[in-house]
């Protein structure tokens, strides 16, 4: 009989996971996790925050906010590996422990960072940090989660990026009470094997400006014709109905018909 109980508990147990499992799964919104870059000395595109050659001369400070969506039912347990590249420098404390800041979505859940070990490191250009969460009850909502702050080499010369990742390694959870397994596969999901955010120095952009002149050259020809006239001669320009002054013996009786005429004129005179 007890025996009987025993295997009566374990289904009933068994239908009380499952039960709460499918009613779990129950989203408004996919679950989903995020990393958003900022920086006063640069311009978020896309998942990229260009920062220009010059403003990261003296080095640049960025901030990297790891965020969730679609949890606004509750969540409390967390672990959560954030790698960035080695050349960056993560803001830590006096004592030496990072430096964080606490998102309103986590506000009111434990919490605990550190760096990740050396020897647990992808490889020697990777550095990583690693937080984890804790709570008595589902205390955790969609927003911000955690912020940590990161400085880019100064004298970072146009071209070269720094990349973020996040990463679910073995025994990372991000889960609620219920132990909610869809809910921590859908948050995994969303950043597995993807470049969460970069930092790319970037060149001054070049504006050329072309200016065309157009040149208007004018030309005046000056076409000069000379007379000839030859001693004694007085060149005149005939009229339509003229003789032609050229022909020969027409000067001649010219000169004839003027000397009659004055011959007249004289002998009137005279008569008179």
């Amino acid at each position: 009989m007890r025996n009987s109980l025993k295997a009566l508990s374990a289904v009933l147990a068994l239908s009380a996971v499952a039960s709460t499992a499918v009613a779990a799964t129950s989203f408004a919104a996919e679950p989903s996790m995020a990393l958003t870059l900022a920086s006063t000395e640069g311009t978020l595109n896309g998942k990229t925050l260009e920062i220009k050659e010059a403003d990261a001369a003296d080095g640049a400070t960025v901030t990297a906010t790891i965020s969730v969506a679609g949890v606004d039912a509750g969540w409390c347990a967390s672990g959560i590996h954030l790698y960035f590249d080695n050349d960056l420098e993560i803001s830590k404390k006096p004592n030496g422990l990072v430096n964080s800041t606490k998102g309103e979505a986590a506000a009111d859940l434990n919490f605990e960072v550190k760096m990740q070990e050396a020897s647990a490191l992808p490889d020697a250009n990777t550095n990583g940090v690693f937080y984890a969460t804790s709570g008595s009850a589902d205390y955790g909502y969609s927003g911000d989660v955690i912020t940590f702050t990161f400085s880019v080499p100064a004298g970072a010369k146009a071209g070269e990026i720094y990349n973020f990742n996040i990463a679910a390694e073995d025994g990372d959870m991000f889960t609620n009470q219920a132990k909610d397994q869809a809910m921590q596969d859908a948050i995994f999901a969303s950043v597995a094997g993807a470049i969460e955010g970069s930092i790319e120095i970037v060149g001054e952009e070049v504006t050329t400006t072309t200016t065309t002149t157009t040149t208007t050259t004018t030309t005046t020809t000056t076409t000069t014709t000379t007379t000839t006239t030859a001693a004694g001669t007085t060149a005149s320009t005939p009229a339509d109905n003229a003789p032609p002054t050229g022909v020969p013996g027409v000067g001649v009786a010219v000169a004839g018909l003027v000397a009659a005429a004055g011959a007249a004129f004289a002998l009137r005179k005279k008569n008179d």
